[in-house]
């Protein structure tokens, strides 16, 4: 997309706010750097109707490998999965998920996917944490402050920052 086409693209708003929430881990590999950023945007099309947009937008750069330009060295988005999300402008109720997950050594505790975010938080014996979402090939994966929760389907594997792992199945689904 030009600058151009980018900029006519706004065209039809009235006025739109972003709200970036907290970034992902970067991805490295062959020289290229990838970071997934989850976006919420709310506002008001030129018709009066308001709307809301939310989802990924995935950061892409080359690293400092010889032959790489400048421009290839600064951040640019290189994917956008933002959808349409019922609601008005104003901040509505995030789209939220609440699995309950029992694991085979006996640990259970409650995930609260919030998919507007990115992140999902955690309820476990002692501890609350709230973790971002990762990019995952397929499945869930969630990773920061220590946690990693991995998962497709019912089951999923949580590690703690001890690196203890906990093979879990979701109660609910």
């Amino acid at each position: 997309m030009s600058e151009a086409d980018f900029a006519a693209s706004f065209a039809r708003y009235r006025s739109f706010k972003g709200e970036v929430g907290e970034p992902g881990r970067i991805d490295a590999g062959a020289g290229q750097r990838y970071i997934t950023v989850p976006v919420r945007v709310t506002g008001t099309l030129k018709n009066g109707d308001p709307f809301t947009l939310a989802g990924p937008i995935t950061l892409h750069r080359t690293g400092p490998v010889d032959g790489a330009t400048e421009q290839q060295r600064q951040w640019h988005i290189s994917a956008s999965a933002l959808k349409p999300r019922p609601g008005a402008a104003a901040p509505a109720t995030p789209d939220q998920v609440t699995a309950r997950f029992r694991c085979r050594d006996g640990l259970a505790f409650t995930a609260v996917f919030d998919n507007a975010a990115g992140t999902v938080a955690l309820a476990l014996p002692g501890a609350k944490v709230q973790i971002p979402a990762q990019r995952a090939a397929s499945g869930i994966w969630y990773e920061g402050s220590g946690y990693e929760l991995r998962g497709k389907g019912r089951d999923a594997t949580l590690t703690e920052p001890s690196g203890k792992q906990h093979a879990c199945r979701d109660l609910d689904n």
